[in-house]
Order: C-alpha cells, then structure tokens, then sequence
C-alpha cells in the first residue's frame, strides 16, 4: 500500500481495485495485523484486501510465518497481536468458511523459493486457446489496445475512443473529440489511459471515473496541427509517459503534473506539410518503450534506427540501425533483451549488454505490437496475419503460431503467464480516409476478438 501513488479515491478502494485487476492474490503473513480501515469496521487494510481477492475469484497463495522459526524483533513484534492470531486461525479455516492450503515458511530464502513454485506451477491456468469477448466497436477502427491485466479494452476510432471492460462485455466510457484517435494506451495499474491523436494531441483520461485529465501536446507545433501520435508508453512505475509522433519527435511527461520531462528530436525531423504523401508513411516513431527502471526510453523510427536516451532530459545514450522500418519495441522486465517488429514482419530479439542478435524470424505480415512475459522468457509479436509466442532461449521450431486471430493490434501477459491478444478483421476502406493512408494506418471494421492463450 505504501507504493501508492497519490489519487482523489479512498484508500480502501484503491485497495480492492489493485486486488480485483490483479492475476493472482499472494498473501504473506506475519505476526501484526496491521492498519484498520477507517470507518469502524475494525478491518485491516490486509484481511480487507484478502476477501477482495475472493470476492474476484482470483487465485489466493497464503504463506505464514511459521511461528516456532528465529524471526527477527522487528518482524515479529513486541507482543503477541490478538487481532492477528484471529486472522491467522481464520487462514488456516478454523472459521469454518475458508477453504485454502497454506505453507509455512521459517526464513526469507524458504520463501522465496515456495512463492516461485506456488506461482509457476500451483496458479498456472491449463493450456488451450480460449476467445473471452467480442467487442463491437461501431464504424472505422484505427486502433484497439489492452490493459497491461487484459481485463479492460480500449478502442480507437476517427470519432471517439471507447473503454470497455472485456468480461461482459460491458462499455464503461465513451470518449467523442473533433480529431480521429490513433493510438491508446493503460498505465501499468490500468487507472489513467493516454490517448493519441491525428492533430498532435495527447489526450490523458480517468478510467474509473471516465474525466478528462489533461492535453498535452506532443509535437513541437500548436494544438490542433497535421502532427500525428504514432506511439505511446508508460513507464513501469505509471509516473511517466512517453509519446512518438510523425515528426520524428519523442515528448516524456509528468503524468500527476503533466509537465514536459524531455523531449527527444531524431536526426531527420519532418512535418506532414513538407513531406510528400507517398514519404509520410515512412516517417515518424512507431516503438516505443521504457527500460524496467524508467530511466531511459527506447524509440524505432521507421528509417530502421533505434535510438535510446535519457528519459530525464533527453540526453542521447546510443543508436542501433537496424535497417528496417521499426512498427514496435519493448524491453524485458528483466533488462535484459529488447524485441523488435517491423512493418515488413521482421521480428528480432536482441541483448542488450552487447546489441547481439538472439534469435529473429519472419511473420511475412506488418507486426503492432509486442510483449515479454513477467519472467523474461517469453515474447508475443501481434501482427496483420495473427500472433507469434517465441521462447527467448529456444528455436524457431519451437515457437507457437496463432492464425486463428487476424490482425491482433494489442498483446499482454498476465502475472500467471496467460497470455491475451485483442484482434481485428481488416477492410481497407478507401476514398474518404487519405489521412489514415498517408501514415500508413488502414482502417478497420470490428468487432474487436479477445482471446486469452494458456501455455
């Protein structure tokens, strides 16, 4: 509870929130009961958070301090804590309702080792392709993006950007502007979603309560010019937000103040008024991504560089050429690899210690999106002919194909290792939409397909 941030919501619900958009409910528990929620329920923040977690049908993994180990003072306590030893009487079932298995645990390294088995093996899902949802977004389709949970579906259009949550599904907000949404994307906690837009507009939004919260501008022109926003990405941490546009141009943000952190320029800057239309489509930041710490960003423009800078003030770090046209990057949680897609299907996987090539394949259509699993593992590349699951260790002959699903824009891996893709049928519509074809975005038509992949 102390990791977060501050918000205008109750504590109490921000605590059940976090619970009920998590994977997987994980329990350590010692000898305090810890803080009451305010209110008189005599209810801690904890055992609040414990039935949240059941009410949500989450998995629960318990873990007690075995009472009999050398815990240390500070641990476990002056005293004997009542409320406490009711809690862990109730864990362990003797209310009579719960109904878990609990481990003991006698030392930090003990845990350790039982939480990594329990949520490898005790919390992994059966295998299988399962589709959860059809979302019917309604006219053209620009853009459809996942919650890092996928539990929650933004889509994007030229008259509105809608918010749904997938299980339903159910349309929690609609977003109507004047200019056509591109790009979405959730913070890591899916409580603040940014919006891109074609008139250099990055549009912030509640996602609970569905209020405005800022727009900022991502280019270096006016609101309301020719800049398109081509890419977003929050830090790891939510306190920051990184936007590429068709100018070559990455701005980094504040996200609680909206203030301007730094602002990167590539070496070939352009605008949409001097470039032809047949070379807009070839210009402009399409990856983008943070490091695990925040501190540094990544971005792939579509000259087949990737360039990596300070995310505090923008100052350069290095610069890969690649050779092909970048259409998206991510970095492990690990900080360890970096993945590469490409307009023309081209998919690598690079170390970062060395910028040596790992492993790297051929999806013969446009790839959107990409995503590393929590252990760094694994890597999904979403592309116009479906979606590829690739081990960072393994051989090509050892990847899995999805074809299932066409043109899956938005790819996110669960805490438990499921894996979720969002896909859309595409139909080029032609005539009215020579904006979208300049930067190269061919509309769509929904329904938008979420489907959840267990491995």
């Amino acid at each position: 509870m102390e990791y977060f941030a501050a918000e205008d919501n109750p504590t109490e619900d921000t605590c059940r929130e976090a619970v009920q958009t998590s994977d997987v409910y994980v329990l350590i528990a010692g000898f305090r009961y810890g803080s009451l929620v305010p209110g008189g329920l005599e209810l801690s923040y904890t055992e609040l958070e414990f039935d949240a977690a059941a009410e949500a049908d989450l998995p629960r993994l318990v873990f007690l301090l075995d009472e009999k180990a050398a815990w240390p003072a500070e641990i476990r306590g002056p005293q004997p804590d009542a409320r406490q030893q009711a809690f862990r009487a109730r864990l362990l079932g003797n209310d009579g309702e719960t109904r878990l298995t609990v481990a003991f645990v006698r030392s930090a390294e003990e845990l350790e080792i039982t939480l990594l088995h329990s949520l490898q093996h005790g919390a992994r899902p059966p295998r299988g392709l399962q589709r959860i949802a059809t979302v019917p977004h309604p006219g053209m389709l620009l853009w459809a993006a996942l919650s890092p949970d996928g539990r929650r579906l933004a889509t994007c259009g030229l008259d509105s950007m809608r918010l749904w949550r997938v299980d339903g599904p159910v349309e929690e907000h609609r977003f109507k502007g004047r200019s056509g949404y591109l790009r979405a994307a959730f913070d890591p906690r899916a409580t603040v979603v940014a919006c891109g837009t074609d008139n250099n507009d990055v549009v912030l939004m509640d996602r609970k309560s569905g209020d405005r919260k800022a727009v900022l501008r991502a280019g270096t022109g006016k609101s309301g010019t020719d800049v398109f926003v081509l890419s977003l990405a929050f830090s790891p941490d939510g306190k920051r937000l990184a936007a590429g546009t068709s100018e070559n141009i990455v701005t980094v943000w504040d996200v609680a103040t909206g203030e301007v952190v730094s602002r990167w320029l590539s070496r070939k800057k352009g605008s949409l008024r001097s470039l032809p239309k047949a070379l807009v489509a070839a210009s402009g930041v399409y990856g983008l991504c943070f490091n695990h710490e925040g501190t540094r960003v990544a971005a792939g423009d579509c000259d087949g560089v990737i360039s990596v800078f300070q995310s505090s003030d923008g100052a350069d770090i290095g610069r890969m050429t690649y050779g092909r046209r970048i259409s998206t990057l991510c970095i492990s949680p690990s900080n360890e690899f970096m993945a590469i897609g490409t307009h023309g299907g081209r998919w690598a996987i690079h170390r970062l210690r060395d910028g040596a090539e790992v492993r790297s394949g051929d999806l013969a259509n446009r790839i959107h999106a990409s995503a590393f699993s929590p252990s760094s593992d694994l890597v999904a590349f979403g592309s116009s002919g479906g979606a590829l699951l690739a081990d960072v260790h393994g051989t090509n002959s050892g990847d899995i194909r999805i074809s299932s699903l066409k043109a899956v824009k938005s790819v996110a891996f669960t805490l438990r290792g499921e894996l979720r893709l969002a896909g859309v049928t595409y139909q080029v519509l032609r005539g009215a939409l020579s904006p979208l074809e300049r930067i190269g975005v061919p509309s769509m038509v929904g329904p938008v397909q979420v489907a959840s992949v267990r491995f």
